[in-house]
């Protein structure tokens, strides 16, 4: 194993002790060592982008992490994400289509990318949004978030009963998640069933008072 390898495992190690300056200085040293190798840099940016919310910084490891992989589709995901929060949504979709084209050639069960493209495109066409949306799902069946997503694109489309079942599928996947809980309040109230709607309203701001807004 070489010594750049050997830093950046006990980088990773240090992330997840949250010791996050021996953090930065392993994966410094990682990509020192061994400035060919775009994980360095992909650590960093996911560092700075979910421990420090510092969205320009962590572009800028993204991005020389896309330069360096150019096939690797969670640098490419990640640059989109930041692309995407700063406001350039059409350079979003850009990293986010090569993700996709990327994933879609392997077997990786990884939905991210799918998610990301049907929440960008649920406005101004909601049924390409849908198909990213279904891939999502198809991808990863587990993570609620996805089903999350698609009830949002149902609803978008004004098919209540499917996205009320999308919606029942996330909630059953994480009970707590308020978003869901709003969504089914939402949705219930167009359906016209008071009832369940009080239900989810009720449950939803129970939520919100224990953990806050997502």
């Amino acid at each position: 194993m070489s010594k750049s390898i050997l830093h950046e495992n006990l980088g990773r190690a240090y992330y997840n002790l949250n010791q996050f300056i021996l953090f930065q200085q392993q994966m410094e040293e990682a990509s020192r060592l061994d400035p060919r190798s775009f994980k360095p840099n992909y650590f960093l940016g996911l560092y700075h982008l979910a421990i420090r919310s510092d969205v320009a910084t962590a572009l800028t490891f993204f991005d020389k992490a896309t330069k360096l992989a150019p096939n690797d589709w969670k640098s490419l995901y990640q640059e989109g994400r930041c692309l995407e929060l700063g406001g350039k949504s059409n350079e979003a979709l850009e990293y986010y289509a090569r993700a996709i084209r990327i994933l879609e050639k392997s077997n990786e069960p990884f939905g991210w990318p799918f998610q990301a493209m049907a929440h960008l495109m649920i406005n101004q066409d909601p049924q390409q949004a849908l198909d990213f949306a279904k891939k999502a799902v198809e991808r990863e069946p587990h993570e609620y978030s996805n089903h999350l997503t698609l009830a949002q694109v149902y609803e978008r489309l004004g098919n209540i009963p499917e996205a009320i079942g999308e919606a029942k599928v996330a909630e059953n996947q994480s009970p707590n998640a308020n978003a869901v809980r709003y969504l089914l309040f939402m949705l219930y109230r167009k359906a016209g069933n008071q009832q369940a709607a009080q239900a989810e309203l009720e449950v939803f701001q129970k939520l919100k008072a224990i953990y806050g807004s997502e």
